[in-house]
């Protein structure tokens, strides 16, 4: 076969992929058919080639699979062996399975068996210890041991917590009735023991053996804190008494006497109580707070039936006075009561037999109120009648203002009234509520007055008056309304950090703000408005524009003289552009000029750039943002004007060039117009 391949004479490649075209390629003509035989013989041995190699195939694939059936038959065999196997497995494991099911079962019976008996013996145990501890508390009570009863009342009330799952039983019952009745019998005896010791008991009570005051108050702390705040109310109401039956008619204001004496009986009430029972009753019962604002309360009644029943109106000094004096007795005995400590003594309890059925040790506190301020309990009452006082202030504040608008100084106009901080910091000394706000009403009206003479004050400025005089008047109005401005916004903040929430939101200098604002800003108008007065330029000058030269020059200097610094670079823009706009203005107002009219202005133009940066720099340093290029564009401008005005040529087309729209500076609108201006020679 390899033999025959060598002998071929044609390519079977070709004869299979496309015979039409093999055939025609190879058979062209009758001569060329007679190949044919050789090219079949060809084919027949290819044929022959290809079928053996089938073969081969065939035979090798059906060994193969003869060999993987054998393979499959054993790995079942195995999965078999191996899936009975696990049967064999897995019927044990399913009987231990519901073996440790039930063994789970009757652990957890006996878990929960073990823990209701661990309950059942501490409940035992807690009631037996309450039981015991409630006979003990009542020997104890029974005797006034008040010391041995605190501790051994903390430890029944936290008992009684603990047994309180178990109140469904009826000795458990039984005996959580006995520890309340227990308690109730305990409270009375220490608040009527409290009562006699303190002396606040009407019926002239005594007791048979002499007892320690701490104790009582401890055990009271331990039973209720209801005690406290009955003993708190007994003494209040004592002190009401004492100070009605010492004190039975209103005091008189015109005697700071008659109202020292009731200042100086509540200091020593207050001093005699923390000499007798400052040792044993704890500060955070504030009992002295209690009795201060007893007296506190009595004498303000006194105070408002004092103010409001008077026919007669009181000399708004003496009611000042008395406010002053009724707000420093307010701090003083606030001072004094906020020193007392608000937190109360640890109260520990009673050791206990079987310590283990009760949770760890808690210190039981008492709960104190929180402090509750007396400024302003008196001086209050007098917030309605101080009416007078402030008509008084506002006269003398009118005559203040009369007296500083009358004087024949010119600078005596940044005086402003007083300090404001000064007048509403002794405000705010006297109330931060309706007096306060009252004030600030007076205030505003006082502000508004002087606005308005301000304004006023501008607008008799006399337009011949000489500019210097104008630019000192101006410069005074415009320091003062800034001066007015400022301290308005201090003012304002001050004020509403002091006055009461009540009043904050009424406290607005907004309007007077904005009209001060209004008068610096005519009064910044009228200076500009003068610095602007530029004189005429003639034409028939020898230096056209000397006199704007100087003009500008004027206005600067006095700008700086008399005007605060925030305004300087902007007088110094409005100025300078100005000046250019009146150029323009003249140089297109020209009806002919003669060439050297043209160069005489030309060489100004160059004398004014000079001025306005380097001889403005002098006097204005640093300049403005942007002035530079701001000048040197307006001066190239007018340069550029003069430039088309002194040329002989008139015909728009040359210029074309100098257009915005084709990057000069003149618009067709300024061309035209310096073209319509007639040159002479």
């Amino acid at each position: 076969m390899d033999d025959n391949e060598d002998e071929r004479q044609y390519d079977l490649s070709k004869f299979v992929d496309n015979p039409v075209a093999f055939v025609n390629e190879h058979f062209v003509d009758e001569y060329s058919i007679s190949g044919i035989e050789t090219l079949i013989d060809d084919v027949n041995a290819e044929i022959r080639k290809q079928d053996g190699k089938l073969m081969d195939i065939i035979n090798e694939k059906a060994t193969t699979g003869q060999v993987a059936y054998e393979r499959f038959e054993k790995l079942q065999c195995a999965t078999n062996d191996l899936i009975k196997k696990m049967s064999d497995i897995q019927t044990p494991t399913l009987r231990s399975e519901q073996s440790l099911k039930i063994l789970t079962a009757d652990i957890r019976a006996l878990n929960r068996a073990k823990t209701n008996i661990c309950n059942t013996i501490v409940n035992l145990k807690r009631l037996h210890m309450l039981s015991t501890m409630l006979e003990s508390l009542g020997e104890k009570a029974k005797h006034r041991k008040y010391n041995e009863a605190a501790g051994l009342t903390v430890v029944v009330r936290e008992l009684c917590q603990l047994v309180q799952p178990l109140r469904e039983a009826p000795p458990v019952v039984k005996l959580l009735t006995s520890c309340t009745s227990l308690m109730n019998d305990l409270k009375q005896q220490l608040t009527e023991d409290l009562e006699i010791m303190l002396s606040l008991n009407t019926s002239q009570g005594y007791l048979d053996i002499p007892l320690e005051l701490e104790d009582v108050c401890k055990c009271a702390d331990a039973v209720d804190d209801g005690i406290r705040k009955h003993i708190a109310s007994k003494y209040a109401k004592y002190i009401t008494q004492s100070y009605e039956s010492m004190f039975p008619t209103s005091f008189d204001l015109k005697s700071l006497d008659n109202i020292n004496e009731r200042f100086a009986w509540l200091r020593r009430t207050i001093n005699d109580f923390d000499e007798l029972y400052g040792s044993g009753v704890p500060e955070h019962w504030h009992i002295q707070a209690s009795g201060a604002w007893a007296f506190f309360e009595s004498c303000r009644g006194q105070i408002v039936s004092m103010l409001t029943s008077s026919n007669d109106q009181f000399d708004p000094n003496v009611i000042l006075i008395s406010l002053l004096r009724c707000k420093e007795f307010e701090q003083e005995i606030d001072y004094r009561l906020v020193n007392y400590s608000d937190e109360a003594a640890p109260l520990e309890r009673q050791s206990v037999e079987f310590p283990e059925v009760i949770p760890s040790p808690k210190n039981r506190t008492t709960s104190a109120a929180p402090h509750k301020s007396l400024k302003g309990v008196l001086s209050r009452c007098f917030e309605n009648f101080l009416g007078p006082w402030i008509a008084n202030e506002e006269m003398q504040l009118t005559q203040l203002y009369d007296k500083i608008i009358s004087s024949s100084e010119d600078d005596v106009i940044m005086h402003v009234l007083r300090s404001a901080k000064e007048l509403f910091t002794a405000i705010s000394a006297l109330s931060s509520e309706q007096t306060l706000f009252e004030m600030s009403s007076v205030f505003e009206r006082i502000i508004q007055k002087y606005q308005l003479y301000l304004q006023d004050r501008l607008d008799k400025l006399d337009k011949t008056l000489a500019f210097p005089i104008i630019a000192n008047k101006s410069g005074y109005i415009i320091a003062t309304c800034d001066y007015c401005i400022e301290s308005l916004e201090h003012l304002h903040d001050e004020v509403v950090e002091t006055i009461a929430p009540a009043y904050r939101e009424l406290m607005k200098f907004v309007a007077e703000k904005e009209k001060f604002i209004v008068t610096k800003s005519d009064a910044v108008k009228r200076f500009l408005d003068e610095s602007c007065k530029f004189a005429p330029i003639k034409a028939s000058s020898a230096s056209p524009l000397k006199d704007l030269q100087e003009r500008v020059m004027e206005a600067i200097n006095l700008a700086v003289e008399h005007l605060p610094p925030c305004y300087l670079h902007y007088v110094t823009n409005k100025v300078t552009r100005g000046a250019m706009s009146h150029l323009k203005n003249a140089i297109f107002s020209l009806g002919c000029v003669t060439e050297g009219y043209c160069q005489q202005l030309l060489l100004d133009s160059y004398s004014l750039h000079k001025l306005l940066t380097e001889g403005v720099h002098e006097v204005v340093d640093p300049l403005p943002l942007g002035y530079m290029d701001a000048v040197a564009s307006d001066v190239d401008k007018i340069q550029t004007l003069i430039k088309i005005l002194n040329s002989p040529e008139r015909d728009a087309e040359a210029f074309e060039p100098l257009l915005l729209d084709n990057g000069g500076n003149c618009t067709r609108e300024e061309l035209d117009q310096i073209l319509a201006i007639q040159r002479k020679g």
